[in-house]
């Protein structure tokens, strides 16, 4: 890829909030991981989701249709 179009490429995704990884965003993960049987990597997606007022969180990994608070998984692969 070329520079020019690398920094193409962050211009588009900078207009998505990004959410820093803090103490309290880990603590929640932990809970989530604990509550739900989750992995850690997928309980900080879903904690990170909570913490930017996601209600969708897309992922082939988790369950389909699943609720996580207000936090619903969707597959992007399934109709």
């Amino acid at each position: 890829m070329s520079p020019d179009a690398a920094i193409a490429d962050l211009r588009g995704l900078s207009c998505f909030r990004i959410v820093p990884l803090t103490g309290p965003l880990v603590f929640r993960a932990f809970e989530l991981q604990t509550e739900h049987q989750l992995g850690y990597w997928d309980s900080l997606i879903i904690a990170a989701a909570e913490e930017a007022d996601c209600d969708t969180v897309w992922s082939e990994d988790l369950s389909d249709g699943r609720q996580y608070g207000d936090v619903t998984v969707k597959n992007p692969f399934k109709q």
